[in-house]
């Protein structure tokens, strides 16, 4: 398996919804206790809305993302689709000269989030579904829709104690990475 964790951001769970902040590098990066030990995680820096609160003592989960790479796939009107870059890993890129680290279809089976490049709306949590989504909501031709889709992983429900003063997590469940 490849090493995605670079890009890994975490989110508490209260803030995971359609639109949230951007995520941050570790889970404690969230702390910023008052003093009573207790952070007070908001939707945004600029909005008094509320979305929960980080107490001393609490076990609280958290949820992590990371990018798996963009892959170019060809999407038949059937909803089947091919991937147009079968390199393994470890093909030197002509451009670049640096191996391919993981093969693209490597990286599909390590991704369980897929969306159109430009378009997040498309989101599906399988290739397969993602096909299937884009051919019944597009008009492609008899040869196909070529398009680029990004890929990535959530891991849900990691679960951290929170420190008797509130500045500090300990895990205690789930793939902390």
């Amino acid at each position: 398996m490849a090493d995605f964790a670079h890009t890994r951001r975490w989110w508490p769970a209260c803030l995971v919804d359609e639109i949230m902040p951007p995520g941050r590098e570790r889970p404690e990066d969230w702390l910023s206790p008052d003093a009573a030990g207790v952070t007070t995680v908001r939707w945004d820096d600029e909005k008094a809305s509320v979305a929960g609160t980080i107490a001393p003592g609490e076990t609280v989960s958290f949820m992590w993302w990371e990018e798996r790479g963009n892959v170019t796939i060809t999407v038949m009107p059937d909803g089947s689709w091919n991937l147009e870059d079968p390199r393994d890993g470890g093909t030197v890129d002509m451009f670049t000269g640096e191996a391919v680290p993981l093969a693209p279809a490597a990286r599909i089976d390590e991704a369980n989030w897929f969306a159109e490049v430009s378009d997040y709306e498309t989101m599906s949590d399988s290739m397969d579904s993602f096909a299937r989504n884009w051919a019944s909501n597009d008009t492609i031709e008899p040869e196909g829709e070529r398009l680029t889709v990004v890929m990535g992983f959530w891991q849900e429900g990691v679960a951290f104690a929170v420190s008797a003063d509130g500045r500090a997590l300990s895990g205690i469940g789930g793939d902390h990475g």
